[in-house]
């Protein structure tokens, strides 16, 4: 909720603005070259910290044998009811 903020559902009133934007989050998509279907701001690239970044600070623990790519990703509409998260 900290990325997407709070909105009353019945009105559509923001009642708490979010800390991303639809602007922030499609530029980072087009600086990596990825395309994005579906999806809410709470699943920008913006809220999430960076494997590479992760990874270190996992130091001698773990072995990394691959990194994967991402070139699409398709989710849920950011208006899609979600039963088993509302």
């Amino acid at each position: 909720m900290e990325a997407a903020g709070k909105i009353d559902r019945k009105t559509g009133a923001v009642l708490r603005p979010g800390k991303v934007t639809k602007e922030m989050m499609q530029s980072w998509l087009t600086r990596a070259h990825v395309e994005l279907r579906g999806a809410g701001l709470d699943e920008s690239p913006d809220c999430y910290k960076r494997l590479g970044e992760v990874l270190a600070e996992h130091g001698d623990s773990v072995r990394i044998v691959y990194n994967l790519t991402p070139v699409g990703v398709a989710m849920a509409g950011a208006n899609e009811f979600d039963p088993y998260k509302d």
